[in-house]
């Protein structure tokens, strides 16, 4: 069913001026004829169209999000904030390697030490290698707190 109206009537029908409803034909807004307009198609125009401004809005809104976090995430490295996770990994291996290293060293270097010992003076001895080892894997540095020795008390 086709219902035709006057530019005014349309214009009336959806609470816009008349230079807006130019403005919408000039957009695409279909006309039948001079100061004729199919009711039906306009309001399929006008659907159609507000779902693709608002598709358009949608990205550009992302891309502005988007913008606006990477200067958040820039002033954050700036202000070092942030830190690289290449660089906390790195750091971390390579105290695990010590901590590795210092636990197969133990094989050669705890027998001689334990040799002739009471078992007292060995578990003092193997006690006291462990918190040496633990110290030094949890010694301060560009990613760890302050540590705290085996007694509790800020190193």
């Amino acid at each position: 069913m086709k219902i035709e109206v006057s530019t005014k009537e349309c214009a009336r029908f959806f609470d816009i001026s008349r230079q807006g409803l130019a403005e919408w034909h000039l957009q695409g807004c279909p006309k039948d004829s001079r100061g004729k307009w199919n009711l039906k198609q306009v309001y399929d125009w006008l659907i159609d169209h507000k779902s693709q401004n608002q598709s358009i809005e949608d990205a550009r809104l992302r891309w502005h999000t988007a913008r606006a976090e990477k200067m958040e995430t820039e002033v954050k490295k700036e202000r070092e904030e942030l830190i690289s996770h290449d660089e906390v990994v790195s750091e971390w291996v390579a105290r695990v390697v010590e901590l590795k290293r210092g636990l197969q060293s133990w094989s050669s270097r705890l027998p001689m030490m334990l040799e002739g010992r009471n078992k007292a003076e060995m578990k003092k001895l193997i006690r006291a290698e462990v918190w040496d080892l633990l110290d030094q894997y949890s010694r301060k540095g560009k990613y760890t707190p302050t540590p705290k020795n085996h007694k509790g008390k800020v190193a």
